[in-house]
């Protein structure tokens, strides 16, 4: 009879055991696809932020114009 109790706590066990590696397994596979999917959005930023980098010049030149042509158009106004 001990033997049984015995016999039947342990698949109880392995059971629950079984079931806890399955539920980490899990767990860890969504990890990896998370961590996948934040390395392509960080490669995605580093891109954007290159680009950007490589054009700030011409985005600030490009602001600088536009104040300049609102400066030409308002000075046109008051001579008008």
């Amino acid at each position: 009879m001990i033997q049984l109790t015995t016999m039947k706590k342990l698949l109880c066990e392995k059971n629950r055991l079984s079931t806890q590696i399955g539920n980490i397994k899990l767990q860890i596979e969504k990890n990896n696809v998370s961590y996948e999917r934040l390395q392509k959005e960080i490669s995605e930023l580093n891109t954007d932020i290159k680009s950007y980098e490589d054009n700030k010049e011409a985005i600030e030149n490009l602001d600088g114009l536009h104040v300049l042509a609102k400066e030409m158009i308002k000075h046109m106004e008051e001579e008008a």
